[in-house]
């Protein structure tokens, strides 16, 4: 449930494009990988997944897109 919370915050809010961050989590550890558009994304996708309950700890995994 908490992989779902998690998700549920970065679908909802409106900076982070949730469809590119994926979610895994093994007691209590999230990691979350994939691309995101900025630094300020990623930290605000870390803050996201910190704020829910039950998330012990945040691994970022997560790699920033270059322009095209």
């Amino acid at each position: 449930t908490i992989t779902a919370k998690v998700k549920e915050a970065l679908i909802s809010d409106p900076q982070v494009k949730a469809r590119q961050v994926h979610v895994e989590t093994m007691n209590g550890v999230v990691q979350l990988s994939g691309f995101v558009d900025s630094a300020s994304n990623e930290a605000r996708a870390v803050r996201l997944a910190e704020q829910v309950k039950g998330v012990k700890n945040v691994h970022d995994n997560m790699n920033i897109r270059s322009p095209r």
